[in-house]
C-alpha cells in the first residue's frame, strides 16, 4: 500500500482523528504544549482540493519524500524545485511545497523552519491576527428593531486623528476613525468588507499558506474607540470572531452561529484556540460597567490611547481627558487583572523635545503609569486631520527628526526588563506622511536595531529578549523575580531567563497584589481578595514535539513552575485565592493546575 495518501482525495476528520484529538487534550504537559501538540491533525480543506493536488503533484510529493534528507538549507530546496521544473516542466510554488510537507504528515522541525515564511509571526509562540471594525457599522435599534448604521466610530475629534471620508481612492468607503485606507491591516479589512468572519478566514488562510499553524491566536480588534460602538454591534462582532475560529476547519457546510456564550465555550476545545483578545479604547471610557462588558467577551488585554502625560498638550490636541483619568483607568484595569498597553505620541502640537523627554521618563518610572506594553507612535502629519491644517498654516512646527530619533533611542536604552516595547513607529505608508518625521524614518525600529549592532548598545525589553528560535541549555536558565510598585499595588515579574551572554527570556508571569481597598473596585465578586495573575507567557516556538533536538526547552514545565512560584508569593503575603485572566483557549490548561472557571476568571484556593 502506497504510504502517500492520494493528494486528490478530499479528507475529513474521522472518528479516529477525533479520538486522537481527545487523547492529546489529556496529554498537555505545559502551556507551551498547547501550541505544539500534533499539528498534523489539522486537515485543511485547501490542502485536499482535487484541482490542486492532481496526479502531477502526487508524483512531486513522491519526489519530495525521496529527497527529504537533502533539505538542509534553502539552497537545497531551491535546487530541488529547479530539478522538478526540468523534469516535469512545472514550477512548484513555496505554498505548494508547504502543502506537500503538511500532507505527508512529517515531523521535521529543521525543514519546517526552512519553509515557513515570516517566521517572526510565530516566534513568540502565538500568532497575532488584527481585525478592524467598520466606520459605519450596522446595528439593530433596541427600540424599533430596525437595522441602522452608525455614522462614526468615535464621537471625539482629536487634532492628530485622521477622519478619512468616502472618496474615489478608497472605493467610496469611509474608513474607521484614526485609520487610513492604505495601511496594510486596513486594506485587508476593506477587501473583506470589514466583516469579522471574512477577515478571520482570510488571515488564517494566509498564515497557513506561509507554513504557520494557527492553533493559538491572539486577536487584536482595532478601528477607533471600541466603547463608542453600539453594544449589539460589539456583541455580533465578537461572537463572529469566536465562531470563525471554531468552524474554520469544518466541512464546507458550516453549522449555524450560536450565542456569544456558546461560541466562547466551544472555543475551549476548538482546533483553533483564541488565547487572547485585545480591544482598543480611550481612558475615559474605562468604568466598572465597561470592564464587566469586556469580561463578557473574555477580553484579556486593553490598549489605551494615552498619547501624552502633559495636560496642556492633551488640551491642545482636544483629547477630551486628562492624564489623571488615564492613571485611574490603568489602576482600574490592573485591579481587575487586565493586561494594559498604552499608545504614546512624541512630537505632538505644543510639545518640545524637552517636554517629551519628561513624558518618556514619567512612563518609565512614575508608578501611576507602569503598564505592560508600549506603542510609541511619533506624530505623523497625514491628510484628513486638524494638525495637517495647522502644519500648512505654520502654527505647528514639529521638532527635528534627529532629535526625535535620539529621544526614542535613549528611551529604548532604559526600558525595564518587565516591559515590552511593542511598536516604535506606526505602519503608515510613506505617501501619506507630509510632516512630523521624514519618510526615511518610517522604519525607525530597524534603524535602531542597526544602531545597536554598530554601536554596541542594547535594549532589555521583552520583545528584544524573547528566545525565539535560539537553542540554549536548560543548565543556563534561571528563575528571576522582580518586584515593583504600580498603580497602588505590588507587581511581581517572575521569569525564566538565560545566564549566558544573551539574556534571553524563556517565559514570564505577571502577578499583582492589589491593596485591600481595591476590592471595592472589583468587577466581579469572585476576584475580591484574590492575588491576580495578569499574564503567563512561555515562548513555545523553540523546539518541536516528538523531536529530540539537542538543547530543546520543550516539556520542562516552565509554565507550571511560574504559576507555582506566583502561588507561593501570594500565600506568603496572606492571600488564600489566586485569580487568572485566561484566554478562552487555555482554560483547559489552568484546569489541570487546579483552577476552576468562576465568573469568567480561573480561580484556585491556595490554603
Amino acid at each position: 500500500m502506497n504510504i502517500i495518501k492520494s493528494l486528490s482525495t478530499l479528507l475529513s476528520y474521522s472518528s479516529i482523528d477525533i479520538k486522537e484529538h481527545q487523547i492529546l487534550e489529556k496529554c498537555i504537559e505545559d502551556i507551551e504544549d498547547i501550541a505544539k501538540k500534533h499539528h498534523h491533525i489539522h486537515k485543511d480543506k485547501e490542502y485536499k482540493d482535487s484541482s490542486q493536488f492532481n496526479g502531477l503533484l502526487e508524483s512531486i510529493a513522491e519526489e519530495f519524500k525521496n529527497n527529504i534528507e537533502t533539505f538542509k538549507t534553502t539552497s537545497n530546496i531551491d535546487k530541488f524545485k529547479k530539478n522538478i521544473q526540468k523534469k516535469y516542466k512545472y514550477t512548484i510554488s513555496n505554498a505548494q511545497f508547504i502543502k506537500i510537507y503538511k500532507h505527508l504528515n512529517l515531523e521535521n522541525q529543521q525543514l519546517r523552519n526552512l519553509i515557513t515564511k515570516k517566521k517572526c509571526k510565530s516566534n513568540s509562540g502565538v500568532l497575532v491576527i488584527t481585525v478592524l471594525t467598520s466606520a459605519h457599522p450596522e446595528y439593530i435599534d433596541e427600540e424599533s428593531g430596525e437595522v441602522k448604521r452608525a455614522k462614526f466610530s468615535c464621537k471625539h475629534d482629536c487634532a492628530y486623528c485622521p477622519n478619512e471620508p468616502a472618496h474615489e481612492g478608497n472605493n467610496w468607503v469611509a474608513q474607521p476613525r484614526s485609520y487610513l485606507y492604505s495601511e496594510p491591516a486596513v486594506l485587508r479589512a476593506n477587501a473583506n468588507d470589514f466583516d469579522p468572519i471574512k477577515q478571520m478566514n482570510s488571515r488564517i488562510s494566509s498564515l497557513i499558506n506561509m507554513g504557520h499553524i494557527p492553533d493559538k491566536l491572539e486577536i487584536i480588534v482595532l478601528g477607533g474607540t471600541w466603547s463608542e460602538y453600539p453594544r449589539n454591534y460589539q456583541d455580533r462582532f465578537i461572537t463572529e470572531l469566536y465562531y470563525s475560529a471554531n468552524v474554520y476547519f469544518d466541512s464546507d457546510t458550516k453549522r449555524p452561529k450560536l450565542s456569544l456564550e456558546e461560541e466562547i465555550e466551544i472555543n475551549e476545545t476548538a482546533k483553533i484556540h483564541i488565547i487572547g483578545l485585545t480591544l482598543e479604547t480611550r481612558p475615559d471610557t474605562i468604568t466598572i460597567e465597561e470592564i464587566a462588558n469586556f469580561r463578557r467577551y473574555n477580553c484579556t488585554r486593553i490598549q489605551l490611547g494615552v498619547q501624552h502625560t502633559n495636560n496642556a498638550i492633551l488640551r491642545k490636541i482636544m483629547r477630551g481627558h486628562t492624564i489623571e483619568r488615564a492613571y485611574e483607568a490603568i489602576k482600574l484595569l490592573k485591579n481587575n487583572c487586565y493586561k494594559v498597553d498604552i499608545h504614546i505620541m512624541p512630537n505632538l502640537p505644543g510639545a518640545s523635545c524637552e517636554i517629551d523627554k519628561v513624558m518618556l521618563e514619567e512612563i518609565l518610572y512614575d508608578e501611576r503609569i507602569q503598564v505592560d506594553q508600549y506603542k510609541i507612535y511619533p506624530t505623523a502629519i497625514v491628510p484628513f486631520t486638524r494638525i495637517k491644517r495647522w502644519f500648512d498654516e505654520g502654527s505647528y512646527v514639529p521638532y527635528d527628526d534627529l532629535l526625535l530619533y535620539e529621544l526614542i533611542k535613549e528611551f529604548k536604552k532604559k526600558v525595564q526588563k518587565y516591559k515590552r516595547l511593542n511598536r516604535i513607529i506606526r505602519d503608515i505608508p510613506g505617501h501619506y506622511i507630509e510632516g512630523g518625521y521624514s519618510t526615511k524614518f518610517v522604519n525607525m525600529r530597524q534603524l535602531l536595531q542597526d544602531d545597536m549592532r554598530l554601536n554596541k548598545w542594547g535594549c532589555e525589553c521583552i520583545r528584544c529578549r524573547e528566545i525565539k528560535g535560539n537553542i540554549v541549555s536548560p543548565d543556563n536558565i534561571r528563575l528571576n523575580i522582580e518586584k515593583y510598585r504600580a498603580s497602588g499595588g505590588d507587581e511581581y515579574h517572575i521569569s525564566f531567563d538565560t545566564i549566558c551572554d544573551k539574556n534571553y527570556l524563556i517565559g514570564f508571569l505577571r502577578l499583582r497584589l492589589s491593596p485591600k481597598d481595591a476590592e471595592v473596585n472589583a468587577v466581579l465578586p469572585s476576584i475580591k481578595g484574590c492575588a491576580l495573575i495578569r499574564e503567563l507567557h512561555v515562548y513555545s516556538n523553540i523546539s518541536d514535539v516528538g523531536n529530540n533536538i539537542e538543547g530543546s526547552l520543550q516539556h520542562k514545565g516552565y509554565g507550571k513552575q511560574l504559576v507555582a512560584k506566583a502561588e507561593e508569593i501570594a500565600k506568603e503575603n496572606g492571600y488564600n485565592k489566586v485569580a487568572i485572566i485566561s484566554g478562552t483557549g487555555v482554560r483547559g490548561y489552568y484546569k489541570k493546575l487546579g483552577y476552576q472557571l468562576v465568573d469568567t476568571y480561573m480561580i484556585k484556593g491556595i490554603d
